[in-house]
């Protein structure tokens, strides 16, 4: 009888795990941006919620935080796959391109559409930046 523990490799333990580690890895990218979101809107660098953001500043501080933020959750990801981590990462990249697609068309007119675009451009090569850092510091510490 196979074991459910991740150290034996079982395969249904390893899919759930694998599961849970991309969805950590959307959370450890939402969560934080949503926050600091909420953070600038009552500061009021940004228009209040549901407003057009048009001013290239706002719009170019939010795509900085949301590009570390895709690097940190490739990071995650790589660190706590139960196997290959740059797969892991890679379909985390793809989730963010779907996801950041999807938000594209939802906020169509309330700011530019180079900055959605941007989001959906950064989402692979972010996540699987994340993903060979952990891997080099991983590397270098063994």
């Amino acid at each position: 009888m196979a074991s459910a523990t991740l150290g034996t490799g079982s395969q249904p333990a390893r899919y759930w795990a694998s599961i849970g580690v991309i969805v950590l890895g959307v959370l450890v990218n939402a969560i934080p941006a949503i926050a600091i979101d909420e953070v600038f809107h009552r500061l009021e660098v940004y228009p209040a919620w549901g407003e057009p953001m048009f001013d290239p500043s706002d719009n170019l501080l939010a795509f900085s935080y949301r590009l570390l933020l895709a690097v940190a959750s490739g990071w995650v990801v790589a660190r706590l796959a139960p196997r290959h981590p740059m797969r892991h990462a890679l379909i985390l990249g793809c989730v963010g391109v779907v996801l950041s697609t999807l938000g594209t068309f939802a906020m169509m007119g309330y700011g530019p559409l180079w900055y959605p675009l941007a989001l959906v451009a950064i989402s692979l090569p972010a996540s699987l930046l994340g993903a060979r850092l952990a891997l080099r510091r991983a590397s270098a510490a063994t």
